[in-house]
């Protein structure tokens, strides 16, 4: 229109090159102004100004190494940290600074001190010159997801019998009276093959506690005792995730 002001409004989507702190980032304007009332929404959008650095690139003076995941989640509504992430506080201001108001809460939560109780496995190997096997004291739900004995869990019956084993034979309680394994392979047999066992713990999250040996009678007793933290999310409890790769470029 004649004699009036023309605006300068950006295109809705362009690859855009930021540098955060000293650290250059690449990726587009949509993603940077997908949360349209965030401080980067504002700044993308053209509402309010930005700055350049002598390259050209957009310059945003706060900590680049934090703005990975601030951008992160600007991509995947998501966000993954790594498992031995420990800067949860540097990282919350920044998602405070960028006004991402979906990010706040959700960090929030992850700082706030976690209440975990314990799941314990107790494997027990007993041998003597008559004879030698293995006991295993864990809760039903445990044991039914270890692959190396949970294929002699019965469904119907809701307990773990050998072929042949009689109802009344069946043992209840496994956290105290221990499902008593077979040393030997055999048709109906419930045998153990310690090395996947100790693989099932570990893909479950199970870690060794402790480990102790002693003898008694004539019999000697090896104990080995896994535990794992079980997190409740509806409490607030967050296990963060490994990060996954970024779509964008990161230079």
């Amino acid at each position: 229109m004649d004699g009036g002001e023309v605006l300068n409004v950006p295109p809705k989507d362009e690859i855009v090159n930021l540098n955060v702190g000293g650290t250059l980032y690449t990726t587009t304007r949509s993603t940077l102004t997908r949360h349209a009332d965030s401080m980067l929404g504002a700044m993308f959008s053209g509402r309010i100004p930005s700055l350049r650095d002598s390259d050209g690139n957009y310059f945003i003076d706060r900590n680049g190494d934090m703005f990975k995941y601030i951008l992160e989640f600007l991509r995947n509504s998501s966000l993954h940290l790594p498992e031995d992430f420990k800067n949860l506080a540097a990282l919350s201001a920044e998602a405070d600074f960028y006004q991402i108001k979906e990010l706040i809460p959700i960090l929030s939560k992850m700082m706030t001190p976690q209440t975990t109780a314990q799941e314990f496995v107790e494997i027990e190997y007993h041998r003597n010159e008559f004879q030698c096997g293995w006991i295993i004291y864990s809760s039903d739900n445990v044991l039914k997801c270890l692959p190396s004995i949970g294929r002699f869990y019965d469904k119907s019956n809701q307990r773990f019998m050998k072929s042949g084993m009689r109802r009344s034979d069946i043992r209840k309680k496994y956290e105290e009276e221990g499902i008593h394994c077979d040393l030997n392979q055999g048709e109906g047999a419930l045998f153990l093959n310690r090395l996947q066992l100790f693989s099932d713990l570990s893909r479950l999250g199970f870690r060794l506690a402790s480990s102790t040996a002693y003898a008694s009678a004539g019999t000697a007793v090896n104990v080995w005792t896994f535990s794992r933290a079980i997190y409740n999310p509806s409490k607030g409890n967050f296990s963060p995730t490994m990060a996954t790769k970024d779509k964008d470029v990161q230079t």
